[in-house]
């Protein structure tokens, strides 16, 4: 905290004071989750689904569980888009793993796409200054950086790390949850 105090003398030598105390709150920081894997729709080794909130990896059956409440974002590799990261409403994603997203009662409207930030280097406060307005990130290779948006206002960032693709292959992503 810091006080500043101000004391005025007028021309007959009476004073007067005012004081402020400035309190500075902790600047935003990151949650960090590293070398998450998330599988194609064929990969029985990995889920496909993304929790940003604890970081957990969800398979299908959990997501369905769940009816999509618990999936922020999910990998899917397709013959048209590649591999890509979907939000559950993207328009491309409710007939994925066989209609199930699509079927959902809950369909988390997070917003996601590719950034020109370096991962590395981006900030709390470059992340929340970014706007997200996308569905979808496409086309991803690795070195790619995406950025995303929750539909509870949660941003984050993520890198993906490595790529084997395939509709069995996995992506691996180190992300960053603004806090």
């Amino acid at each position: 905290a810091y006080t500043y105090e101000f004391v005025i003398t007028d021309n007959g030598g009476a004073t007067g004071s005012v004081s402020w105390v400035i309190t500075a709150e902790d600047a935003a920081s990151f949650t960090e989750f590293t070398n998450k894997q998330l599988g194609g729709q064929s990969n029985a080794n990995f889920g496909s689904f993304f929790k940003s909130s604890d970081g957990t990896v969800l398979f299908l059956a959990d997501a369905n569980s769940s009816n999509g409440a618990d999936v922020d974002f999910f990998y899917y590799n397709g013959a048209t888009n590649g591999p890509t990261l979907f939000s559950p409403t993207d328009p491309d994603a409710g007939g994925l793993f066989g209609g199930a997203v699509g079927g959902w009662s809950t369909q988390n409207d997070t917003k996601i796409q590719s950034t020109s930030l370096d991962y590395a280097s981006a900030t709390p406060a470059d992340v929340m200054g970014e706007s997200v307005t996308g569905t979808k990130a496409n086309q991803l290779a690795s070195g790619d950086v995406v950025i995303f948006e929750t539909a509870g206002g949660v941003k984050g960032i993520a890198e993906v790390s490595a790529l084997a693709t395939g509709d069995d292959g996995a992506i691996t992503l180190n992300i960053k949850v603004v806090n």
